[in-house]
C-alpha cells in the first residue's frame, strides 16, 4: 500500500514538473547561401565552454528549433565552429531573420529588446565598413598622385586632412558604439541580456583583460551581471592576467 501511495506521489511530481517546464519554438528564414543544408547548432555557456543543446539543418532557407525550457537562456546559433548570431530561449513563438545584411529576431520581449540592439549595433558595423574603405581609397589616391608626379609634400597636403577626417570620424563611432554596449549590459544587468552582450563584447578580446568600459559596467550594474558565471570567469580571468602583467 505505501509503495502504492509513493508511485502515486512520483507520478503526480513528475506531472507537476512536466506541467512546470515550458515550450520555445523558434522558427526562422534565411537568405545566406553558404547556410543552405547545413547543421546550425544553438549552444549556450555552461561551466566554462559552449555546450550544444539544439540543432536544425537550413532547407529552402528554413530553420526551426523547438524544445522544453526549464530557465530563460541566452544562446548563440552556430554552423559548425562559426558564429551566426545571438537568441534569447524563452517562452512563446520567436520569429528569426538570418539576412546578409541584416538579422532579426522578434516575438518575445527579451528578444524585441536584443533586436533593437542589434538593428543599432549592426548599424556601427556598417558605418565602420563604409569608413574603411574611404580611408584605403584615400590611400590609393596618395599613392596615385606620387605616381602621378607629384611630390610627398604635396601628396600629404592634398590628403591628410581627409585622411584625419576619416580616422576622427571612426574613433566618434567607436565612442558611440561602446556607450551603445555599455548602457544596453547596464539597462539588462538584472536579466539574462546583460550577460548575454557582455559575452559578445568581450569574444572580440585576445584574451581576458579589464578596459575603462568593462570597469564602468560593472560599477553600473546590478549584482545578477557580476554574478553570472561568465562574467565572474571572464573578470575572474581578466585580474589574474593583469596581475601577470605588473610582475
Amino acid at each position: 500500500m505505501k509503495n502504492q501511495i509513493y508511485n502515486i506521489l512520483s507520478l503526480l511530481m513528475g506531472a507537476l514538473c512536466a506541467s512546470c517546464a515550458t515550450q520555445y519554438h523558434v522558427e526562422g528564414i534565411t537568405d545566406r547561401g553558404m547556410l543552405e543544408g547545413k547543421m546550425l547548432y544553438v549552444k549556450v555557456f555552461d561551466k566554462d565552454e559552449m555546450v550544444t543543446i539544439d540543432s536544425c539543418q537550413v532547407r529552402h532557407g528554413q530553420l526551426s528549433f523547438t524544445g522544453e525550457l526549464d530557465t530563460t537562456k541566452f544562446v548563440t546559433i552556430y554552423m559548425d565552429d562559426q558564429y551566426v548570431g545571438p537568441l534569447v530561449l524563452e517562452e512563446g513563438n520567436i520569429n528569426v531573420s538570418l539576412n546578409e545584411l541584416q538579422s532579426e529576431i522578434k516575438g518575445s520581449p527579451l528578444n524585441d529588446s536584443l533586436n533593437v540592439f542589434l538593428a543599432e549595433f549592426q548599424r556601427c558595423v556598417r558605418q565602420r565598413m563604409q569608413l574603411g574603405e574611404e580611408y584605403q581609397r584615400c590611400q590609393k589616391n596618395s599613392v596615385q598622385l606620387i605616381l602621378d608626379g607629384y611630390s610627398e609634400e604635396e601628396t600629404r597636403t592634398m590628403c591628410e586632412d581627409k585622411m584625419n577626417e576619416v580616422m576622427d570620424r571612426l574613433a566618434a563611432l567607436d565612442a558611440e558604439q561602446d556607450i551603445l554596449e555599455t548602457n544596453f549590459i547596464v539597462r539588462n544587468s538584472n536579466n539574462i541580456l546583460g550577460p548575454g552582450v557582455f559575452m559578445l563584447m568581450t569574444w572580440k578580446h585576445a584574451y581576458p583583460y579589464l578596459t575603462p568600459q568593462i570597469d564602468e559596467i560593472l560599477v553600473r550594474s546590478y549584482p545578477y551581471l557580476k554574478e553570472h558565471p561568465y562574467v565572474k570567469s571572464y573578470v575572474d580571468a581578466a585580474k589574474k592576467n593583469m596581475e601577470q602583467m605588473r610582475q
